[in-house]
């Protein structure tokens, strides 16, 4: 059984950061966050949620902050997972964008790769610079 996905909401701010504190991942900042993200739900209750960064001109996107309810096992995490990656590429598509590009973590990754991304052999370290006060 599929997911709903719908737009992310402020008020699904409270929870997709307890889930992102839940899973080791520190403060979740939503001023880092695109205003494209959705959230799978599953009987009304949410799974998953994700955003997504769209470049300007150049169409390639950037999926970022991925994130899971905490508990969920892993056929429903990675059944959320991709019902939010597939609504986030129709936005793409939508918008013409050819090349969607994510960060994440390695059991992520091995989810990603399951849904058609392919990983590079590299490591690299995420730097944030907030270039205002309060970021």
């Amino acid at each position: 059984m599929a997911h709903s996905v719908r737009a992310y909401r402020a008020e699904d701010l409270a929870l997709v950061s307890a889930w992102w504190q839940a899973h080791g991942q520190g403060e979740f900042s939503a001023r880092l966050l695109p205003p494209v993200g959705v959230v799978a739900e599953r009987d009304g209750a949410p799974a998953a949620a994700c955003w997504l960064y769209l470049a300007a001109g150049i169409g390639v996107c950037w999926l970022e902050y991925p994130v899971s309810r905490p508990g969920l096992g892993l056929g429903e995490a990675k059944a959320a997972f991709a019902d939010v990656v597939a609504a986030l590429e129709d936005v793409a598509r939508a918008h013409d964008y050819g090349v969607m590009i994510a960060h994440t973590l390695a059991p992520i990754a091995r989810v990603m790769r399951g849904l058609g991304f392919h990983a590079e052999n590299r490591t690299k370290v995420t730097v944030i610079k907030p270039l205002r006060h309060g970021n």
